[in-house]
């Protein structure tokens, strides 16, 4: 889990596409994981019922991480967007977050990554890892 949420950004930076990158991990270890927490739901009804029964979940499944952790895609950037909004008083990067909200909805964020750029700039990559 942690390992994928770290490596994705890394990869990233150096212009690989991360989440392509690990897809292995990502169909091996937690595609099967999040299998098994809708047979446990399946199973018991609903997820207090599981928890009583003592079944857990995996936290780090796959859909768990697209749905709250990669919010916008790779270091949520939808959150980064929406602070240019806000905050930014660079025209162009103001224009980069134009064309990039559309698709940034969706996850989609590579016109972010790449308008910014994010990809192989230092200043950038610290505040995209840790997110």
């Amino acid at each position: 889990g942690w390992a994928y949420v770290i490596f994705v950004p890394l990869l990233w930076f150096f212009g690989i596409h991360g989440a392509l990158a690990l897809t292995a991990l990502d169909n091996g270890i937690m595609t099967p994981w999040a299998l098994e927490n809708i047979a446990t739901y399946q199973q018991y009804g609903s997820v207090e019922a599981a928890l009583a029964a003592g079944k857990t979940f995996h936290i780090w499944a796959k859909p768990m991480l697209d749905s709250f952790i990669f919010l916008g895609g790779s270091g949520a950037t939808l959150g980064l967007i929406l602070a240019i909004f806000i905050a930014s008083r660079r025209a162009d990067y103001r224009q980069v977050a134009k064309l990039a909200l559309p698709s940034g909805i969706f996850q989609i964020n590579e016109p972010i990554l790449f308008g910014l750029p994010i990809i192989m700039n230092p200043a950038m990559f610290i505040q995209f890892d840790l997110v």
